[in-house]
């Protein structure tokens, strides 16, 4: 149990476990990996995990991060990493996702391109049920409303 709430293994190392060339001192506590990693190799390890919950070592303890104060940035109908020419920011960039994990905050765009569907019919394509069909800044999971159905 102690071992979860400090530095562990990685006390004497303070590299990223994953590049090895930035400062390791992120985890996620969801994830099946004990070892520290720097914030590149934190967002691009829950580029399809969004609702993970990470921490930050300060020299003393972690804290709570969310992965939008680690600038991680969803992009709908797109690549993973791949921008839209015309994207469309989610209600002030201030989106909340409800999960089973939890309640996140996200940095999220719309894709605003010609073949571009609606915002609701965006999020519906990646399983978050909105809740307003006009201009949506809150959505849950599928997974959690079948969790409460």
């Amino acid at each position: 149990m102690l071992r979860h709430n400090r530095r562990s293994d990685d006390i004497s190392s303070t590299f990223c476990n994953t590049c090895g060339i930035m400062v390791g001192s992120y985890h996620c506590k969801d994830c099946f990996m004990p070892r520290l990693l720097c914030q590149m190799c934190v967002i691009r390890a829950h580029a399809y995990s969004l609702v993970h919950h990470v921490e930050k070592w300060n020299s003393k303890c972690f804290q709570n991060m969310t992965l939008k104060d680690l600038e991680l940035h969803v992009q709908f109908r797109h690549k993973v990493g791949k921008s839209c020419r015309l994207p469309n920011q989610a209600f002030n960039d201030d989106f909340i996702l409800i999960d089973t994990l939890g309640i996140h905050p996200m940095a999220m765009d719309f894709c605003g391109c010609n073949r571009a569907q609606t915002h609701t019919k965006q999020l519906l394509h990646v399983g978050w049920f909105p809740a307003t069909i006009s201009e949506p800044r809150t959505a849950a999971t599928f997974c959690m409303l079948r969790q409460f159905h």
